[in-house]
């Protein structure tokens, strides 16, 4: 093959669902080079204990694909910490480029990274070993940030542009469109889709315009739900807190901090004007950054649609670690919204061991998806009535649990072929953040319905070369 010849390399540093990263060497006729990356979200799973999964957690964490100084710019998708986690690591190792993200995540951003910053510290304590980055690196992470008005070009380069495109999955999320022209040679486009859906309670979701609808395109998709359906979801949630609260329990609701902890708030609003549940029930949110990124919201920082500005229930209450410590021993009937989603962060880890052994309690997980190590996973596979080891305390599990994926913001599988289908001129579509099992089966079906010329699985092992010679696949021999 030509060295002559424009092409992008597609590099991915995950297998799986967390620890986003993609790199983008791209290489020119002139032997100029550049390298963009997307995203550069934290691995998450089990992070307790030397001897187990923690220590693979905290090796892929620290271990990245590149030297991060010959790294020209970086794109983030959206404000979730698997997307954004690894940052200021990335800056700490040397990576002095423009940070490119829209304007709602560029306000979102440095509560997520301070917060990382903090679990990360206590995490390096409890460990004894040395916490991945410090303060000092996330405001130089924040000191490179550069928003992006959606729909409007910019350049990264002479040869490269990136466009940004509203997505439902999160407020500020984006879609990121990456064009790479140089003269005598066909345009390569590539459009990333991040964690994607393409509806939000809070948001007027603009559609993708005609003309990127239109473009040769090669799609990087997520998977996250890719063997689900839309039509496989059972709305439960209501019912199952309402059966709750009749008989005199209490229920608790572990939510990530961003869109799942306001939706579920704004989800008991509408079950009290439904007169589905009483206003006299007292409701609870937990959590510095569900609490902050709500105040965000309410106060009209970052973009909500203004039929949904007031979206708290009736008899709701901020909690602080004095009131916490009361709900903790607390036997009257409530709802507790809390952060983190997987149960394994935040105030869910006082919560979860004290009402998880009540017999009229409720903890209610809204995500299908349980990390491996998580305490949403570990209850997962505890029966009721069994002993799970939570946090090195030992207790029977006596409360209901459930898990439901109807306020799930990523899209299903149905919804994401849909989605494909809207590009005219498809070329090729490279599948990632889903489990191996997954991103096999939604790959055989973009095959089966969608016309493509060729379908590519994102992992560690392989890099996927964009460029005249259509698309290549080799092992990639530069991840360690």
């Amino acid at each position: 093959m030509s060295k002559s010849r424009c092409f992008v390399d597609i590099m991915a540093s995950n297998a799986g669902v967390t620890g986003t990263c993609h790199v983008l060497p791209i290489k020119l006729p002139n032997k100029e080079e550049c390298k963009i990356a997307i995203d550069c979200g934290m691995f998450q799973g089990n992070v307790n204990g030397k001897n187990d999964d923690g220590d693979i957690i905290d090796k892929l964490n620290r271990n990245l694909i590149f030297d991060p100084s010959t790294l020209d710019a970086l794109l983030i998708s959206h404000n979730h910490i698997d997307h954004t986690g690894r940052i200021p690591l990335l800056c700490k190792k040397g990576f002095r480029g423009k940070i490119y993200l829209s304007e709602d995540t560029k306000t979102l951003l440095p509560y997520a990274l301070n917060d990382s910053c903090s679990v990360l510290n206590n995490l390096a304590e409890m460990r004894n070993t040395k916490a991945l980055y410090n303060e000092s690196d996330v405001s130089q992470a924040l000191s490179q940030t550069e928003s992006l008005h959606f729909k409007r070009k910019t350049k990264i380069n002479d040869y490269t542009t990136v466009t940004l495109f509203q997505n439902g999955h999160l407020i500020g999320a984006a879609l990121i469109l990456v064009q790479i022209k140089y003269p005598g040679e066909n345009q390569i486009n590539l459009l990333f889709t991040g964690d994607w859906n393409n509806k939000n309670v809070f948001l007027d979701v603009q559609k993708l315009p005609e003309w990127v609808l239109d473009l040769p395109l090669t799609v990087i998709i997520e998977s996250t739900y890719g063997t689900s359906n839309s039509s496989d979801v059972h709305e439960c949630l209501a019912d199952n807190v309402a059966r709750c609260i009749r008989s005199g329990g209490t229920v608790v609701i572990p939510a990530f901090a961003l869109g799942r902890f306001q939706e579920i708030l704004y989800l008991i609003k509408e079950m009290q004007r439904q007169k589905y549940l009483s206003s006299d029930i007292s409701i609870w949110g937990d959590g510095k950054l569900g609490i902050n990124y709500t105040k965000l919201m309410l106060e009209g920082k970052v973009l909500v649609k203004p039929s949904m500005m007031d979206f708290l229930p009736d008899n709701f209450n901020f909690v602080d670690k004095p009131t916490r410590n009361k709900l903790l021993v607390d036997t009257s009937s409530k709802i507790i919204v809390t952060t983190s989603g997987s149960g394994s962060y935040g105030p869910a880890i006082a919560y979860i061991p004290e009402y998880a052994k009540r017999k009229n309690a409720q903890i209610h997980f809204t995500s299908l998806f349980t990390p491996e190590g998580s305490l949403a996973y570990k209850l997962k596979n505890t029966k009721k009535g069994e002993a799970v080891d939570i946090g090195g305390r030992k207790i029977i599990l006596q409360a209901d649990t459930f898990y439901t994926g109807e306020i799930s913001a990523h899209a299903k599988g149905d919804e994401l072929i849909e989605f494909l289908k809207k590009f005219k001129n498809l070329q090729y579509v490279l599948v990632n953040h889903g489990e191996p099992d997954v991103k096999e089966k939604f790959s055989d079906r973009i095959l089966k319905e969608i016309d493509v010329k060729e379908v590519g699985i994102l992992n560690r092992d392989y890099v996927f070369r964009i460029g005249a010679y259509g698309l290549e696949k080799t092992i990639n021999t530069k991840y360690k």
